[in-house]
């Protein structure tokens, strides 16, 4: 019975989401072609169409006040399996309380919050949220925490440790009073696999590595991003880059800042050497530059920042994105911008990179021809004509959505065919929102096939 009625509820929500009937029930829908009601926003009630269709004499709207009031899911689940005009109702009950935005939703649902897959929640609505919530549901798969100071205390922070559904956790307007406390509220979420970080803020800037603390054990990270996030050098953060478990979970990090003012943009941006340098980072091999919203004149300077503050034996990918918002296009920024990645690499000695791309977009367009010839003049050095060569290059207008290639010097084998997509973590660093704008440039350098690292870059 049970089996059967957790089938029954999969079919509703699934029913749900894609907008498709049961196989019993499609036929029915077809021959009939038209809905028995529909939703009526302002009453939040279930006005007829055609016939009332009744069950054992009941009208749909009755029905629907009376499952509204379920406090049981599993009775309301079971009450949609029954026939098609209560299957809907069901439908549209649950789909009302999927998501989440304050306490108020919680208290007016007389489940408890068991539908809910995401959930927005004010920090000081935090505590007694978690008091409320029926943590065995497993439905929630994505929670947000607003505004204000967040201090749990150890048993909101157990509390917080049911939540085994939830797998992306984000924190919006936060404020801690240490990293002590950070640290402890994000572990707390046992399952959490993506952590969002936006204006997160502390009262200071100590922290300590998590290596060896048991509340860190089981912190499994795949995605991390952090965006307007200010501490400079002495960014704590950084530190749940030191958990015992994410080597071999961790895949990508999104640094992003949106501050006009580029000092405090390079500031959010910046991330320790020690943090780079970590156990947990030894599988680093793509870079991911995004320059969004730079001015032109501080594009090349950035970029050989950026070069700089890398593990560059470890990267076997860069990708750089290039946005201008002048018409037209600068090019002789973009003519200084290959300059200066010709030069950066050389110099950084990235030994096991084997794949570079380059996108440049703007919003105007621009002569084709200007990007032939300034990267065909550029002063390649001799150590990178030995080691690089072009593999391809794109136009294309998102407007017309043609794509114009531009292919020479293209047909020499290079290693990155074998390996377009390198594995390992990602690190991407982006000044600005990502955009794509209707004109881009795509040039994509690859290595020769004879130019071969001077050491494994696996073993690293």
């Amino acid at each position: 019975m049970a089996n059967t009625l957790d089938s029954c509820g999969t079919s509703i929500a699934q029913s749900d989401a894609s907008g498709e009937c049961g196989s019993d029930e499609r036929e029915e829908y077809v021959k009939d072609g038209k809905e028995e009601y529909k939703s009526h926003d302002e009453l939040n009630q279930y006005t007829c169409v055609h016939s009332l269709s009744p069950v054992r004499g009941i009208p749909p709207e009755l029905w629907w006040n009376i499952l509204e009031m379920t406090d049981d899911p599993r009775a309301l689940l079971a009450a949609g399996c029954t026939c098609r005009t209560l299957r809907d109702i069901v439908r549209e009950i649950i789909k009302k309380r999927t998501d989440m935005s304050g306490l108020d939703d919680l208290l007016s649902d007389p489940t408890g919050g068991y539908f809910f897959s995401r959930a927005s929640i004010r920090s000081a609505e935090l505590p007694p949220w978690i008091s409320r919530y029926d943590t065995k549901s497993g439905r929630l798969r994505e929670m947000t925490i607003v505004g204000g100071t967040l201090l749990l205390r150890s048993q909101a922070r157990s509390a917080l440790s049911k939540l085994n559904s939830v797998t992306t956790l984000r924190l919006t307007d936060t404020h801690f009073l240490s990293f002590s406390d950070f640290a402890r509220t994000v572990c707390a979420v046992p399952n959490v696999d993506t952590f969002v970080l936006y204006h997160v803020t502390m009262n200071d800037s100590r922290s300590y590595s998590l290596e060896g603390i048991y509340f860190a054990r089981d912190l499994r990270l795949k995605k991390l991003y952090i965006a307007n996030c200010a501490f400079g050098e002495s960014h704590p953060i950084w530190n749940l880059l030191t958990a015992p478990s994410l080597s071999d979970s961790f895949e990508h990090i999104v640094a992003q800042t949106t501050d006009s003012d580029l000092e405090l943009a390079l500031q959010q941006l910046y991330i320790p050497p020690a943090a780079l340098g970590t156990a947990r980072l030894g599988r680093l091999k793509r870079l991911q530059f995004g320059l969004w919203d730079l001015p032109c004149e501080a594009v090349c300077d950035i970029v050989l920042g950026l070069f700089s503050h890398n593990p560059a034996n470890r990267v076997t990918a860069i990708e750089i994105n290039y946005r201008c918002s002048h018409s037209p296009p600068c090019r002789s920024t973009w003519g200084t911008l290959f300059t200066t990645l010709v030069d950066g690499i050389t110099v950084a000695d990235f030994a096991a990179l084997k794949t570079i791309s380059v996108y440049l977009e703007t919003k105007y367009p621009f002569n084709f021809d200007n990007i032939h010839i300034v990267v065909d003049s550029l002063p390649y050095s001799t150590d990178w004509t030995e080691r690089f060569t072009m593999s391809s290059m794109t136009f294309t207008d998102e407007g017309s959505a043609d794509i114009l290639p531009f292919s020479w010097g293209i047909l020499e084998q290079t290693e990155a065919d074998v390996e377009p997509c390198p594995r390992g973590v990602a690190l991407s660093i982006q000044f600005g929102i990502v955009g794509l704008d209707q004109y881009r440039a795509a040039i994509v350098y690859t290595r020769r096939s004879d130019a071969v690292a001077p050491y494994a870059s696996s073993d690293i």
